[in-house]
């Protein structure tokens, strides 16, 4: 009860109600996401289907990065109003109409096949809608409408599930990905523009002096994402690249149930964001840090239940959901989990760093986690085979995480200090 009271004591007119609205939001969506996984193992006579979709993912997950610009911490995070939301809108547009043109460039060049080329070309225009919702999402959640958010998010994961599944067992993959992504888009801009317009004046704003400083900000978390996304992205392709397209869907089925809960309990507490930066700005460092810990233990906590439940029940959930051809493959299930136990770890010990502007080491940091993963990927694959996708993604985000924290708490001994010696 600790947890929620944390909320219950701030002064932004909202209850913790709010925010377990918005996690259930978040939770139902990326449910959604992944019984979209399960359609494509089940409704088709292969794992052709599951494996094209994870391709897609995989690809443009790492545009994602890119349409995002890990704008939205620093949307959030920006006491001073130093950038209007115009302004943040604004470049998301460019972003994520940029990212969209470079991803449908790199699949013409590198992808095999007409089709594979629609379907991850129309994957990629949902992502891109996705990072328009995200800039919305970030001025609701910068006025802490977070039930607002979490009701998008459910509205979101019918519209995609539904779609998605109607559309595959009459018309196939192509036309499955490309309902979905069109109805996506009416719900963006028929609730999520709509309920943002509430809270501030969106107008578009092409005006690069202003944008520019912007993008600079955001240049090495962009960098960071991209190095985040690519370690798994690159991992999954070169499993695609050494086996086959089928043993990619068997991998990408088993494993993305993990993917999903680690995204969604990221964003379950992408909140501490608006208590931390209000900690920071009152110059109250002790209930800062006292407040990071309480979010590094809660994930951590949630993480230990997640992989205990997998270890035991993973096989029979995966046979439940699959059917008996991939059990053998189901320890698979409880390594992708402890992967992103270090994935959500690394994510969440970043916000601290993001408040005090320390991006350039966030970025050193993860840069060297890429290297260590790119020194040891191949050698991994050849001893371990698909376990071996997993851990060296498993020691790369290890490594980071423990930097990070090593880090972080180095600069709240710093910002202690200051704290102290105003006092005096």
């Amino acid at each position: 009860m600790k947890f929620l009271q944390v909320f219950k004591r701030l002064k932004f007119g909202k209850t913790a109600w709010s925010f377990i609205w918005y996690a259930g939001g978040m939770y139902f969506f990326y449910l959604c996401r992944w019984l979209m996984n399960i359609a494509a193992a089940r409704m088709s006579a292969s794992y052709e289907n599951a494996g094209l979709l994870v391709l897609a993912v995989s690809i443009t997950n790492i545009w994602s990065a890119f349409a995002l610009f890990s704008m939205r911490n620093i949307q959030v995070s920006d006491i001073n109003d130093e950038f209007t939301d115009s302004e943040y809108v604004s470049s998301r547009i460019i972003t994520a109409l940029l990212s969209t043109a470079l991803c449908i460039g790199q699949v013409l060049l590198f992808t095999k096949g007409i089709y594979q080329v629609l379907v991850i070309s129309m994957y990629m225009l949902f992502v891109a809608g996705m990072a328009l919702a995200d800039v919305m999402h970030g001025i609701l959640q910068k006025h802490w409408r977070l039930g607002v958010v979490g009701t998008s998010y459910m509205i979101k994961g019918v519209v995609t599930l539904s779609a998605f599944m109607l559309l595959l067992h009459f018309w196939g993959m192509l036309y499955a990905v490309a309902g979905m992504m069109l109805l996506t888009m009416v719900t963006i801009f028929m609730f999520d523009i709509r309920f943002a317009r509430k809270y501030a004046s969106i107008k578009i704003s092409m005006n690069f002096r202003r944008l520019l400083p912007l993008f600079k900000i955001c240049l090495p978390l962009v960098i960071v994402t991209f190095l985040s996304f690519l370690i798994p992205s690159i991992a999954r392709i070169a499993l695609e690249k050494v086996t086959d397209t089928e043993t990619l869907g068997i991998y990408g089925s088993v494993t993305l149930p993990a993917t999903i809960m680690q995204t969604a309990i990221l964003a379950t507490f992408a909140p501490f964001m608006n208590i931390l930066t209000k900690n920071y700005k009152e110059k109250a460092y002790k209930r800062f840090a006292k407040t990071f810990w309480i979010g590094a233990g809660g994930i951590t906590a949630v993480f230990a239940v997640f992989i205990g439940v997998v270890h035991v029940y993973g096989a029979w959930v995966i046979k439940l959901l699959f059917g008996a051809a991939i059990v053998p493959y189901a320890y698979l299930f409880t390594e992708a989990s402890i992967l992103c136990f270090f994935m959500t770890s690394a994510a969440y010990t970043s916000l601290p760093l993001i408040i005090f502007r320390c991006n350039k080491i966030i970025m050193a940091l993860y840069a060297a986690g890429n290297i260590v993963f790119a020194a040891l990927l191949f050698p991994m694959i050849r001893r371990f085979s698909l376990s071996g996708a997993n851990y060296v993604q498993i020691i790369a985000f290890a490594v980071v995480t423990v930097a990070l924290f090593v880090t972080v708490i180095i600069i709240f001994k710093r910002e202690f200090n200051k704290s102290e010696a105003a006092a005096e």
